[in-house]
């Protein structure tokens, strides 16, 4: 079976084109992991992604275009981005900017299945690859950091693009969950062991990393994918790494538990926070203040923002725009569960779980330029997505990649 276009390999340039399409793509979703430049992965984006696409975009707008999940994430986007009119102050340039984002985002949503549809088995090959480049870059991200800094009290980052602890844990734990559900439907065990091994380095990156955020969500995340598996044998062998592991890391280093433990003092601040929104929030309950309007209040001498996607809906959109994100994440747990229906776990269903507990302590707006938010939210709804259409194109007497 070729790897491209069809058995005979690309039959003109469009064929061409569509090949470098998915192999930019496929360096656009690992990049977060290597590339050093946020400015520069959104370069990629733009330029090595969206342009190489634009051909055949329409075609990807017939594919998905009347998808109830991208039509939900589109009125919940626009919504978001038209409540910049009552905006204060408002901005021209700040709508503009916030517009082109929301394009982004739906294009990586239908570029995305493009991808899927011309290529379910190399998708589905990209997925694991993007476990593989998360691990190595685990192992990089860690031996680079703790040679320049204290261990294990200091905080690790990534080589990525990722310059904060705590999206760093979300990104890395996210695909540690990933490879945990590809491990536990691996056909051979040595695939199982070797998604296992990915897991155990990407959840080693979490626990470093000290967010408790990313942690609880590794933990719930992975429960559930286990409690949810049929193959209980497999649940067990699974289980026992991850707990043996934990053990061996607490009993080597148990200077990093402590650390964990001793930055109680910022559920304080988050409490205080979420306070301060809910005040701002009763002033327009209804429509929001506007995905314009200022985000930070002064908490304990530091601006922060919401650190709670859900409350900066509510702040920017009011109940209409924190109605539709609660709308568009229901049916997407829906569609999770429909999807992973016969398979083994419910994975789809443990990826959105962990994007919540994320958004529940931390986040604030969801219209960004590629970021954190990217692979943590809009990637499990991309897979929500376009699930069904791998499991039909990838199942048995389906015919090869088209």
């Amino acid at each position: 079976m070729s790897l491209i276009a069809d058995e005979s390999g690309p039959r003109g340039p469009m064929d061409w084109l569509a090949v470098f399409s998915f192999f930019t793509f496929s360096v656009f979703l690992t990049g977060f992991f290597y590339v050093f430049n946020a400015v520069d992965l959104y370069k990629i984006f733009l330029l090595a992604v969206i342009l190489p696409a634009l051909p055949g975009l329409p075609r990807g707008i017939r594919l998905v275009g009347r998808d109830p999940m991208l039509l939900l994430l589109a009125v919940f986007l626009g919504f978001m981005l038209l409540s910049s009119v009552w905006s204060y102050p408002r901005s021209t340039r700040l709508f503009i900017e916030q517009g082109r984002y929301v394009l982004l985002i739906l294009a990586f949503f239908v570029i995305g299945a493009m991808q899927a549809d011309r290529y379910p088995r190399l998708f589905s090959r990209l997925l694991q690859l993007l476990v593989v480049v998360g691990a190595v870059s685990a192992v990089v991200s860690l031996l680079w950091w703790y040679s320049r800094h204290p261990f294990p009290e200091s905080r690790v980052l990534s080589i990525g693009i990722i310059k904060n602890p705590n999206p760093v844990g979300f990104v890395y734990g996210l695909v540690g969950v990933l490879a945990l559900g590809l491990g536990l439907r691996a056909r051979r065990h040595w695939q199982l062991l070797a998604f296992i091994a990915c897991a155990l380095l990407l959840f080693l990156m979490v626990w470093f990393t000290q967010s408790r955020t990313a942690i609880a969500a590794s933990v719930l995340s992975s429960a559930l994918l286990l409690l949810s598996l049929g193959n209980k044998r497999r649940a067990l062998l699974a289980l026992a790494l991850l707990v043996a592991a934990l053990a061996l890391l607490m009993v080597t280093v148990p200077e990093l538990g402590k650390s964990i433990g001793a930055r109680s003092a910022t559920v304080q601040t988050r409490l205080v926070v979420w306070d301060e929104v809910i005040a701002q929030v009763r002033t327009s309950p209804w429509y929001g203040h506007g995905l314009l309007s200022d985000n930070l209040r002064l908490v304990m001498g530091q601006y922060l923002h919401a650190h709670n996607s859900f409350l900066a809906a509510l702040r920017d959109g009011g109940v209409i725009g924190l109605g539709l994100l609660l709308g568009t994440l229901v049916y997407g747990g829906w569609r999770a569960i429909q999807a992973d229906e016969g398979q083994t776990g419910l994975l789809l269903l443990s990826l959105l779980l962990f994007a919540v507990v994320c958004m529940l302590t931390d986040q604030d707006r969801l219209i960004t330029r590629p970021r954190e938010l990217w692979i943590m939210l809009w990637l499990p709804l991309l897979l929500v997505m376009i699930t069904p259409r791998l499991n039909r194109a990838l199942a048995p007497g389906a015919g090869s990649e088209r």
